[in-house]
């Protein structure tokens, strides 16, 4: 798992430069939603890999393993507290991670990043957090 080049990539997005952060689940997240964050964040979690079967018959190991990115944007609008707007925020943010992120290329040796879904994951307060999973594929070898 390339994590560190998927948050790289992410600062190059105008509206989330100094604003993207590796967290370790949802719950992190929104247990530090009120701590001064600005109106526009993204964290990059690991929501796991899967990887298939030895395709290899003898003397050896060779695994394809699919990578799991999870992007997490945050939009807050303190004037609206129902979120309304803030989720009008973080669908035009989506839109611009998108191009960024998609056919991206983690380290040597993946492939390029495809969507794979999205959902909402928290509100509260103003805040809306809305999940989009990304996944790469790449070989372990013995």
């Amino acid at each position: 798992m390339q994590i560190s080049p998927v948050v790289a990539q992410l600062q190059t997005v105008p509206e989330l430069t100094g604003r993207v952060e590796i967290a370790g689940s949802v719950r992190q997240i929104l247990t530090e939603l009120n701590s001064g964050k600005g109106p526009r964040w993204a964290w990059v979690i690991s929501p796991g890999d899967d990887a298939e079967k030895n395709t290899l018959s003898a003397g050896g190991i060779r695994q394809r393993v699919t990578d799991r990115y999870g992007v997490v944007l945050g939009c807050y609008d303190v004037s609206d507290r129902r979120g309304e707007a803030a989720l009008l925020k973080v669908e035009a943010l989506g839109e611009a991670v998108e191009p960024k992120l998609l056919g991206f290329i983690p380290a040597p040796g993946y492939t390029e990043l495809t969507y794979r879904s999205g959902q909402m994951v928290g509100g509260t307060d103003g805040w809306v957090l809305w999940l989009h999973l990304w996944q790469s594929n790449h070989y372990i070898t013995k």
